[in-house]
């Protein structure tokens, strides 16, 4: 499983440099719903979840993991708000939160 930033990570700790630019955008279509809404798919919020834990094993430590822990629990905090106040949408929460428990607990991973 590759993630952009996974590759970002990888290429950087080959030795290439990485130079980016703010005269271009990208947008993932499958990411949200819709351009107008800016709400994220079902897909979107699980892998987002899943994937901050997948890269910070990956690529982290102890000490990154435990900063993770305590910024997903406000991020999470964040988007529950959200989802329910704008979407009424409790799937949302549950994926969140289920893509949080898997990329925590259930992904043993080998660092490079």
């Amino acid at each position: 499983m590759e993630t952009e930033s996974d590759l970002f990570i990888r290429v950087k700790k080959a030795g290439y440099d990485i130079i980016s630019t703010t005269r271009t955008q990208c947008w993932h279509e499958h990411i949200y719903l819709s351009a107008a809404a800016r709400l994220p798919s079902n897909h979107a919020v699980y892998y987002t979840a899943r994937n901050y834990f997948y890269l910070i094993k990956k690529h982290g430590n102890g000490a990154n993991f435990r900063y993770g822990l305590f910024k997903s629990a406000k991020v999470a905090a964040r988007n529950i708000a959200r989802f329910f106040v704008y979407e009424k949408n409790f799937v949302k929460i549950n994926l969140m939160m289920k893509g949080y428990y898997n990329g925590i607990f259930l992904m043993n991973l080998k660092k490079d």
